[in-house]
C-alpha cells in the first residue's frame, strides 16, 4: 500500500484526530485481511463506510443562537481569522462537539482578548442598534481565571 501523509486539520482537536488515526488503522487492517495483504479493491460494508463518515466528515458545526440566554461554555481550542473575521473554536463543555463562533463584530472584538486553552462562557443578550442604527447581536463574554491570578488580583485590590 502507498504510504500517504495526512496531516491534522486546524479545526480537529487531537482527541478527534486519534479517532480518525484509529479508525483509519482498523480499516488498513480489514483491507489486508480481505485482500490477502495484496492491498487491492475490497468493497466496504456498509455500516463500516456510515462509521468512517462519522468520523471524517466531522466539521465544527456554527453555534448560532436564537434566544436570548443561550450559552455556550468550554475551552478555546483555536482562534483563527477568517473570511468575515476572528472566530473561536469551542470544545463545548455540556456535548464535547467543537462549536465555531459566529462572525458577529460585538462578538468578535471580544474573542480577539482571549487566546487558545481559555475556559470561557458565552452568553447571547440579544439584538441591539448600534449608534449608526444598525442591528448588531450582543453578547457577554466570560473567562475563567485560576485562583492564583484571582489571588493576586485580590492582594493588589487590598493594599
Amino acid at each position: 500500500m502507498n504510504e500517504k501523509v495526512i496531516t491534522r486539520p486546524s479545526w480537529m482537536t487531537d482527541e478527534d484526530w486519534e479517532k480518525l488515526q484509529e479508525a483509519i488503522r482498523k480499516l488498513e487492517e480489514k483491507v489486508k485481511e480481505r485482500t490477502g495483504g495484496s492491498g487491492g479493491l475490497v468493497e466496504v460494508k456498509e455500516e463500516e463506510e456510515e462509521e468512517l463518515l462519522e468520523i471524517v466528515d466531522e466539521r465544527p458545526e456554527i453555534w448560532l443562537p436564537e434566544r436570548e440566554g443561550e450559552v455556550l461554555e468550554g475551552e478555546i481550542v483555536e482562534i483563527r481569522e477568517g473570511e468575515y473575521g476572528i472566530y473561536a473554536m469551542v470544545k463545548e463543555k455540556a456535548s464535547g462537539l467543537l462549536l465555531r463562533t459566529p462572525a458577529h463584530k460585538l462578538l468578535q472584538s471580544k474573542l480577539s482578548k482571549l487566546s487558545k486553552g481559555d475556559y470561557i462562557r458565552i452568553i447571547y443578550q440579544g439584538s441591539i442598534r448600534t449608534i449608526s442604527g444598525r442591528r448588531a447581536e450582543n453578547y457577554k463574554v466570560l473567562k475563567r481565571i485560576d485562583k492564583k491570578v484571582r489571588r493576586d488580583r485580590d492582594e493588589r485590590n487590598t493594599k
